[in-house]
């Protein structure tokens, strides 16, 4: 079979090629003022469909501004032969990542690329890949974006997250471990939930944790056995999952957190059991379960899990039945909201 090469190859992937972008949208995403500017009318809700929850922290006292400078996310939609039809051909998208800590996103309809030292995100798309949202949204707007923000003090732990009156409890594992289930568990059960697979965290001036809380992404068969109310299955980055929107009711609570504790999970088979870890012990079990695409920041890692680490944290063995789970999750953040 001949491969398929993008159209977009041949151009510029910095450069917006004289379009004018009229249609723009500022958003505090992260907490760091991010401007949304696209040549399309209809971008603008693919946007908001990512990114708008983080409306809420326009409130005035939803957070304690601080000097962050302006993000630019330039989108480009462009007209292609295959819009024709709905079909778009090889619609596999590409993650690659450069020694600038660059980005490039990249199929054969469309491209993504970040430029961390010029503060600025630029995506050219076919309406043909903007017409398949949830792979395009997914896999290549928030992924340019994400990868653009995590530069900027916004360090990506792979972890699911809970809380309750601002601390956090970290579910860090290998990915199969469970943790977006026992996060899904945890979030019916009306904890409030920060994310389903990734976090981040700042360091400066103080310890900050930012969720994604948007959507709850389960592998098909973990949904059905929870019990969650869904969607058929999509496919995403390769696996069959289940989108769960858990939108509905987001708060700053469920964005930002000032503390946290991090639950190392593990499942051998046996039944759920819970011990505690020492902050060395923490820092190695963070240290071996470090995955691509969250080792992006060597440097700043080791300081990463010193913050996390600092009081140590615990090992949860989960059991089959991921509800199990939830009481011991609840008497964690309540013995971590009265230390504080």
């Amino acid at each position: 079979m001949t491969p398929v090469r993008s159209a977009f190859e041949a151009r510029p992937t910095d450069s917006l090629g004289g379009v004018d972008l009229p249609y723009v949208v500022m958003l505090p995403v992260l907490g760091i003022p991010t401007r949304f500017a696209t040549n399309d009318h209809a971008m603008l809700g693919i946007v908001n469909e990512s990114f708008g929850i983080w409306r809420v922290l326009e409130a005035p006292d939803a957070l304690e501004r601080g000097p962050e400078q302006a993000v630019q996310v330039h989108i480009v939609v462009r007209a292609s032969d295959d819009d024709e039809t709905s079909e778009t051909g090889d619609a596999t998208i590409r993650h690659e990542m450069s020694g600038d800590l660059g980005f490039v996103a990249r199929s054969a309809h469309g491209i993504a690329t970040s430029h961390p030292a010029r503060r600025v995100a630029t995506v050219h798309a076919s309406r043909a890949l903007m017409a398949d949202q949830a792979r395009f949204r997914t896999e290549m707007l928030e992924a340019v974006v994400l990868a653009l923000l995590s530069c900027y003090d916004r360090h990506p732990v792979h972890a699911a997250a809970v809380a309750r009156h601002g601390h956090a409890l970290l579910f860090a594992a290998p990915s199969g471990t469970g943790k977006s289930t026992l996060a899904y568990a945890c979030h019916a059960a009306g904890l409030d939930l920060l994310g389903d697979d990734h976090v981040r965290v700042q360091l400066e001036p103080t310890l900050r944790l930012w969720g994604w809380p948007a959507r709850l992404r389960l592998l098909a068969d973990s949904a059905e056995r929870v019990g969650a109310v869904h969607a058929p299955p999509q496919l995403l980055n390769g696996k069959w999952k289940t989108v769960i929107d858990a939108r509905d009711g987001v708060t700053a609570a469920r964005l930002i957190a000032s503390d946290a504790t991090v639950c190392v999970l593990s499942r051998d088979g046996g039944p759920l059991a819970l011990e505690p870890l020492s902050p060395g012990a923490l820092t190695r079990a963070l240290d071996e379960q470090l995955a691509p695409g969250f080792d992006l920041f060597p440097a700043r890692w080791p300081a990463v899990t010193r913050a996390l680490s600092a009081r140590g944290g615990w090992r949860l063995n989960l059991s089959d039945d991921p509800h199990e789970a939830v009481p011991i999750v609840r008497d964690l953040l309540a013995r971590a909201t009265r230390r504080a």
